[in-house]
C-alpha cells in the first residue's frame, strides 16, 4: 500500500499521517499486520524513479506498507505511567 501527498508541504504529510493512522487502526481491528518498506520513500533519487514509474507527476510518495495476515510478534513490555511521568511541581 502506497500512501502519496499531493503536495510535499507540512498540511499533506499531517493529511497522510491521518489517513494512514486510520488505514493501521482499521487494519488491526481485522488482525491485518503491517510493515514499512520505506526506502524508496525516504532516498530522494528513488523515490524520483518511482513518482516517474507510477506517473505522480509532482505528487509525493512518502509512505510505503506491507499489509496482510501474519503471526502476532511478541509486544515490548510497558511500565506503569506514573514510572514515567516527570513530576515538574
Amino acid at each position: 500500500m502506497l500512501f502519496i501527498a499531493q503536495k510535499h508541504d507540512k498540511k499533506h504529510w499531517v493529511n497522510l499521517g491521518q489517513s494512514f493512522q486510520r488505514v493501521a487502526l482499521t487494519a488491526s481491528s481485522f488482525n491485518i499486520k503491517h510493515a514499512h518498506i520505506n526506502m524508496p520513500c525516504e532516498v530522494l533519487e528513488v523515490r524520483r524513479q518511482f513518482q516517474n514509474y507510477l506517473g505522480l507527476e509532482e505528487a509525493q510518495p512518502l509512505l510505503l506498507l506491507r499489509i496482510g495476515y501474519a503471526q502476532a510478534m511478541p509486544t515490548s513490555p510497558r511500565r506503569p505511567l506514573e514510572e514515567v511521568l516527570i513530576d515538574k511541581s
